[in-house]
């Protein structure tokens, strides 16, 4: 009766099989068992929720402490994983690719925090530190971190906007819209160089500004018509017309 009970709950069939899951939590149901998010992941997820919910707060000693302990327990999971100081993308075995994956993901959304923590508390030693952490992970872990590319071009601009630099902020703005395909990230990387543009307050910038104003309100333009096209072109067709 138990056992009938327990299976129609989790899907698991025995007691020893349960017993062998005390390193995960079940968060999927069969055949996923929670496999694909490990208990030390799920506590460094929660370390990460409370730092993006308390940075809009102010609360910034209480977010250091979550990332530093996010870090560490990431540091230790890797670690296990045979993921040092040295190790690179071709070192990894291909069965902890994926587990490393997670765990190198989390550990550079930490790092993205912490830039963004230090830049607003103008602690720029300590956010180009970060900065050099996340570039060093990008730089051996090119394929895995494919993803974060656009987002280590982007700080780096945030990072040389608050110390003055403005072209070399514009630079990577712009650079960071060339690597990502998301319109909503581009338009938001346009915004950011216009912004570095005005600081510079040439004439020649100034010029930058309005045409990047331009090319976001062609872009605007073209998302909303865009379902009108297609809602023209259903009508003809329905219509037996050509769209």
């Amino acid at each position: 009766m138990l056992q009938e009970q327990l299976r129609a709950a989790t899907g698991i069939d025995s007691i020893e099989e349960m017993v062998g899951l005390e390193d995960r939590l079940l968060l999927a149901t069969p055949p996923l068992d929670g496999e694909w998010l490990p208990r030390s992941a799920v506590y460094a997820l929660v370390d990460l929720v409370v730092v993006m919910l308390g940075r809009p707060k102010g609360v910034f000693r209480e977010c250091g402490k979550r990332i530093q302990s996010g870090m560490n327990l990431i540091h230790e999971e890797l670690l296990k994983l045979g993921i040092g100081e040295s190790q690179r993308e071709l070192d990894i075995q291909h069965s902890d690719i994926a587990m490393a994956g997670q765990y190198l993901f989390l550990l550079m959304q930490f790092l993205e925090n912490k830039v963004a923590v230090e830049l607003t508390r103008s602690e720029f030693v300590e956010a180009q530190e970060a900065l050099v952490q996340m570039r060093n992970w990008f730089v051996r872990f090119p394929t895995i971190l494919q993803g974060c590319e656009y987002i280590i071009e982007m700080l780096r601009g945030h990072y040389a906007h608050s110390v003055g630099c403005f072209h070399e902020a514009v630079f990577h703005f712009l650079e960071a819209t060339k690597l990502t395909e998301s319109k909503s990230t581009q338009s938001m990387c346009q915004v950011y160089a216009a912004v570095s543009y005005i600081c510079i307050g040439d004439a020649e910038s100034s010029s930058q500004v309005i045409l990047a104003q331009s090319q976001l309100e062609s872009d605007y333009f073209l998302w909303f018509r865009q379902p009108v096209i297609c809602c023209c072109n259903f009508c003809c067709i329905k219509d037996g017309l050509d769209p």
